[in-house]
């Protein structure tokens, strides 16, 4: 029935994540989708697409919102309480050793296609819907877990990405991407000081996640460099994505 909704059976889900330290704005993190070699255009979408009414809308969506954010996003909970108890508890004197965590943004793809008209609309470029938005895939970018002073201090406990996978709640199915890429994430001070961490973007096939999607919610699994961290992508969350 969703695939239907979209008239020809190509569905993407992403997940974008965005260091906060490297100073990132909603939906900048899709700037990172690699362009076409030149001379090389990009391959139109699909008639069947190009007419479908719910990707019309998600156009119209990212061209009306320029500077949103489409996705869902999903933060490290404990981090972000962990970072307001280290506020309250450093002297008046020293900043706080705060750190993004790990982080992740989810794209359906009607919002991933509501993102790349955003871009276009925002960057004063003209949006052409391509064979690569409509594939059935779902888009991971996780973004490692970077301070927001770069110190000895501040840098404890912050990790790069090392694997994302997905899993159904009930832990018996886990979903391997169908391909990984690594992007860097440069984290700086005012006296030259700098940290690089690692982030990936990942895919994996529709289907899968369709599947484990079957049981209500599912948890996306992010490897770090110390440790891991699971999120859960409640049937709530995931019924607010347009797909």
């Amino acid at each position: 029935m969703i695939r239907r909704a979209l008239c020809f059976a190509t569905i993407a889900i992403s997940f974008v994540i965005h260091a906060a330290s490297a100073g990132a704005q909603p939906g900048s993190a899709l700037e990172l989708s690699a362009p076409a070699p030149a001379g090389v255009p990009p391959v139109p979408a699909p008639a069947s697409a190009i007419a479908s009414p719910a990707v019309e809308r998600a156009i119209a969506l990212g061209r009306k919102k320029k500077d949103a954010n489409h996705a869902l996003v999903l933060r490290d909970a404990g981090q972000g309480f962990a970072n307001a108890m280290a506020v309250l508890a450093a002297p008046r004197w020293q900043a706080p050793a705060t750190k993004s965590g790990l982080w992740l943004e989810i794209y359906t793809p009607l919002t991933w296609i509501a993102q790349q008209a955003a871009n276009a609309t925002r960057e004063y470029r003209d949006f052409v819907l391509t064979e690569d938005m409509v594939a059935p895939i779902v888009r991971v970018y996780a973004h490692p877990d970077t301070p927001d002073i770069v110190s000895a201090r501040g840098a404890s406990g912050t990790r790069s990405v090392q694997r994302v996978v997905m899993q159904n709640h009930r832990r018996t199915v886990t979903v391997q991407p169908l391909s990984s890429d690594d992007f860097t994430v440069e984290a700086k001070n005012a006296v030259g000081g700098s940290l690089t961490y690692s982030g990936q973007v990942v895919t994996f096939a529709l289907d899968d996640v369709l599947r484990i999607f079957g049981e209500g919610e599912f948890d996306v699994i992010v490897v770090g460099s110390t440790g891991e961290k699971r999120y859960t992508v409640k049937s709530k969350h995931f019924k607010r994505l347009p797909i």
